[in-house]
């Protein structure tokens, strides 16, 4: 997408971020049963909430310091000020109490965003903070097939690991991308 402008996230993106993954969560699990439903309300009050967001605007603070372990990016049509997209990436460095893991954390578009080349813009500045040479981890809900889809594709090159956990009511299955060289 070449109208597309992804940049470093700055704190004042945090309150729109929030609200970007709570209406992909709304319109990823609308078909939800009452106590799946209420738990996914909570959360998505949680996240665009005041306290959401000031923890958020504190942790892309945190990101834009040098030697930062966390990365966020967010998204905007050129020439606009509104946020479409964004994603959250860590990498904890080998060393004391860091183990070298890399992971992308989280990646939400605004509804309609899909299928654009706007993920994968977000997934290719990321990779490019990365380090290629190490296995890069995530996860995605089990249930959500059109994300596997989209991680699995080349160039993003991840496959599922076979390890899962719970993430509320959600079984959330890890994909890992092997070291590229």
């Amino acid at each position: 997408m070449s109208s597309l402008e992804v940049v470093r996230s700055v704190p004042e993106d945090a309150e729109e971020i929030g609200r970007i993954r709570a209406a992909n969560w709304e319109e990823q699990y609308a078909n939800l049963d009452d106590e799946t439903a209420k738990w996914m309300r909570a959360e998505i009050e949680r996240i665009s909430g005041p306290e959401g967001t000031s923890s958020r605007a504190y942790w892309i603070e945190r990101a834009l310091q040098p030697g930062a372990q966390n990365y966020w990016l967010s998204g905007r049509a050129a020439g606009s000020s509104a946020i479409i997209g964004f994603l959250e990436a860590r990498k904890y460095e080998e060393g004391m109490h860091k183990d070298g893991t890399q992971e992308l954390r989280s990646l939400h578009l605004l509804p309609g965003q899909r299928g654009c080349g706007v993920g994968q813009a977000f997934i290719d500045k990321a990779h490019q903070w990365l380090d290629p040479s190490r296995e890069i981890f995530l996860y995605v809900v089990e249930a959500n097939k059109a994300a596997q889809r989209f991680y699995r594709r080349s160039p993003n090159n991840y496959e599922l690991t076979g390890r899962s956990n719970m993430h509320g009511p959600f079984v959330v299955s890890q994909m890992a991308r092997p070291p590229q060289s």
